[in-house]
């Protein structure tokens, strides 16, 4: 059988949240439902996620 590899949550959780950010500020933007303002806010918060999730050590 083979072994199958840990889940790195920490990574994954970053990883999601800066997606589901990039993915929410396009919807609201489609539907003008967001500030520029706003919308710059949410894309760091989003970079900083991903910037994170690059840091992070992987897990072997």
């Amino acid at each position: 059988m083979t072994e199958e590899k840990p889940i790195d949550h920490p990574r994954l959780i970053l990883g999601a949240v800066g997606l589901a950010l990039g993915i929410a500020v396009l919807v609201l933007s489609l539907l003008d439902a967001v500030r520029p303002e706003t919308a710059v806010l949410f894309l760091s918060v989003s970079v900083i996620c991903f910037g994170l999730s690059a840091l992070l050590p992987r897990r072997e």
